[in-house]
């Protein structure tokens, strides 16, 4: 189910974790912490700090760069997942390899001593833009690709890079149950030269050129590959995935290929062999601790013409895929389905005993004109994910704003000037029914279960004709599934939260009933 309560009884003991979707799922972060130290990305490091005086104190002890900017070598949109003495960063990454090496060695300390910060910094150079700011030569710029730094922990003051595995395909997400990771990466093909059509008369020329260029392809034209970089200087190149383990989905979802990779994380990287793939893009990811969906956007034919394209946006549709997730084994791909409208994010997916959940808005990302949305249940059929029930007509004219599942009942926020507060009731997948609904101004982007009887809203509070003027917190009482109440606001105006995009950003601290969330006021 999905996180409700922090860890921790409130002892001396007790931390914080990152602020999941669903409990047991842990999401990698840029930070993370066992109670006894602190990993932190800041820039192009991974910086490590000892935990002292029951988390009033710090010692900063090793650091280490996590790309040679200097050799072209470019990290980017860096996360953590931390098991026992191994640290792996996963990131995006432009121009050459990360190679195994030493760290940088630093030491500052810091101390918070009931709220008040005294810190000493060491003099140590800004990190640069982890973008370049020229294009790479070949085929590194043009082919995007994912790095998984794997970080030896054990001696703090000499943190050391010991293998990296880099492979074709943009970083989606991943997840981590126990002691397996799941990667998500979505490769495009080699560019094969396609030719287009200069006008009507020249398609069947076109489709034949294309087809005999197809023809020609290899396997190494469509699987991706990796490259696993250890630290007794072996490098070891391969395919990601086995033919075998490469599936179609029942409906064409495009050339690109999503891949689940399964990585042990209680041992070193080694080469990725659990690997399952679809033919398809992959945007956003939902897992349970059972199974992972990946959401799809529309794939859209580059030839259509105004009028199509039209069309194409009044019946937008977005495509997911079903993995179930056996302990410590491959991911196995199990069904793809399509759904009427776009998702928001990942909040936006559930599974519940093996039906799946999935909140829309009608039409495309860009637009909302005329949108409505709706929740659509589904259960595999084969290999299709088939809708089995479906309750719409909810914000109409508005979008989706917040989703919040918990168990059986899903809370779903839509927005346009103010913001509808919905109650849906899942028990019945193939009769959910909206069971209340309230009208307050402003809007919340996140939702927080914080017990059975109370959910929390970040957002932003707002006017009656939808200005947002500022950072807004709600607690609603949703005792009452027909009748949700707002019982309490806290606003300071001319303010945002990152909390409000990222969830990660956010802390419910059980042990003293506290939420905690970051804050930009441009007041002061």
């Amino acid at each position: 189910g999905d996180r409700v309560l922090a860890s921790g009884d409130g002892g001396s003991d007790t931390f914080s974790e990152t602020n999941v979707q669903v409990d047991g799922v842990d999401e990698p972060d840029i930070v993370k912490t066992d109670g006894q130290r602190i990993l932190a990305i800041t820039g192009n490091q991974l910086v490590y700090v000892d935990i002292a005086d029951e988390g009033r104190a710090g010692d900063r002890r090793g650091a280490v760069t996590l790309a040679d900017e200097n050799n072209g070598t470019y990290v980017y949109g860096q996360e953590l997942l931390m098991s026992g003495d191994r640290a792996f960063v996963i990131a995006n990454i432009e121009g050459g390899f990360v190679q195994p090496g030493r760290s940088d060695t630093v030491s500052t300390t810091v101390v918070v001593d009931d709220g008040d910060a005294e810190t000493q910094f060491v003099d140590e150079p800004i990190p640069s833009e982890p973008f370049p700011s020229e294009p790479f030569p070949g085929d590194f710029y043009n082919q995007p690709r994912t790095v998984v730094i794997e970080i030896d922990l054990s001696n703090p003051d000499d943190l050391r890079i010991t293998n990296s595995l880099t492979v074709d395909g943009r970083y989606v997400s991943a997840r981590s149950i126990g002691e397996t990771a799941r990667l998500v990466v979505s490769t495009s093909p080699s560019d094969l030269g396609f030719l287009f059509p200069s006008g009507p008369g020249s398609e069947e020329r076109a489709a034949e050129v294309n087809r005999e260029l197809i023809r020609e392809t290899t396997v190494d034209d469509w699987v991706p590959t990796y490259t696993l970089a250890s630290d007794d200087g072996d490098d070891e190149t391969g395919s990601l995935v086995n033919c075998d383990g490469i599936h179609a989905p029942a409906e064409f979802a495009g050339f690109d290929m999503l891949s689940v990779v399964t990585l042990p994380i209680d041992e070193s990287l080694g080469s990725p062999t659990a690997t399952t793939s679809v033919m398809a893009t992959g945007d956003t990811v939902y897992s349970s601790e059972d199974r992972m969906y990946i959401a799809t956007n529309e794939w859209i034919p580059p030839t259509l013409d105004e009028q199509e394209r039209g069309i194409w946006e009044e019946t937008y549709q977005t495509g997911i895929h079903r993995f179930s997730l056996p302990t410590g084994e491959a991911a196995e791909y199990e069904a793809s389905g399509t759904v009427d409208g776009h998702l928001l994010n990942q909040f936006s997916m559930h599974d519940q005993d093996g039906t799946f959940f999935v909140a829309t808005t009608t039409g495309t990302p860009w637009s909302s004109d005329g949108s409505e949305s709706q929740i659509v249940s589904m259960e595999p059929n084969g290999d299709r994910l088939e809708q089995i029930g479906f309750v719409g007509g909810i914000g109409k004219g508005e979008q989706i704003f917040s989703v919040r599942y918990v168990r059986d009942t899903a809370y779903v926020v839509t927005f346009r000037q103010t913001d509808p507060f919905y109650v849906v009731d899942l028990s019945a997948p193939t009769d959910m029914v909206v069971r209340g609904e309230l009208k307050i101004p402003g809007v919340s982007t996140y939702l927080h279960p914080i017990s059975d009887s109370l959910v929390l809203g970040v957002g932003q509070e707002g006017t009656e004709e939808g200005f947002l003027t500022g950072s807004k917190v709600t607690l609603f009482d949703v005792s009452d599934p027909s009748d949700p109440r707002e019982l309490d606001v806290w606003t300071l105006p001319n303010s945002n939260s990152d909390a409000e995009f990222d969830h990660r950003a956010f802390l419910w601290w059980a042990p003293t009933s506290t939420a905690v969330l970051p804050l930009v006021s441009w007041n002061d």
